[in-house]
């Protein structure tokens, strides 16, 4: 009885390490990476040269740092625009009519062939929740506009809330 024993223990432990191991199968799957893309507040710094961004929200932090999440930040006055790629050393920036708005999933093409590489621009800060953006001499004294969107090959491009800065201590 207890060579039956031991062959119904063998059994049981095979059968939890076929299902355990299915199961760890299924969750590595599912860890692929689900995008959020949200601006809860974005922040002006005053006159001072660089003019400072400073966002507070979700963007997928976890997938920037693991995966080449292509995440891109956008800010705009009017027609004139910096777009930031997370990983890139500097902002492009130029000019794009489309921004005045706001900016749909047909242009985003046209606005990533706009532009110049701007080494007054750049992004200085990336935390979980808190990003920091030096701004070009472009863009004049006030109110910005920031949207952020992602191009994924299976999603599409995805995009973020659009927010229109505040002065430095408003909310």
């Amino acid at each position: 009885m207890s060579n039956g024993f031991a062959v119904t223990v063998a059994r049981i432990a095979l059968a939890a390490a076929l299902v355990l191991g299915a199961g760890g199968a299924r969750r590595a799957e599912a860890g692929s990476y689900d995008p959020v893309l949200v601006i809860g507040q974005a922040i002006s710094t005053g006159q001072a040269r660089p003019t400072l961004l400073s966002l507070v929200g979700a963007w997928s932090f976890d997938d920037i740092l693991q995966v080449d999440f292509p995440l891109n930040v956008v800010v705009s006055q009017g027609e004139v625009f910096v777009r930031y790629s997370v990983g890139s050393a500097s902002g492009i920036s130029g000019s794009f009519a489309g921004l005045s708005d706001g900016l749909t999933v047909q242009e985003v093409p046209n606005l990533e062939a706009s532009g110049s590489a701007d080494s007054s621009s750049s992004l200085v800060k990336l935390t979980a929740h808190q990003m920091t953006l030096a701004l070009p001499p472009i863009f004049l004294p006030g109110p910005v506009t920031v949207v952020m969107y992602a191009k994924l090959q299976r999603e599409g491009i995805l995009f973020s809330n659009r927010t229109q800065s505040t002065p430095d201590g408003g909310s």
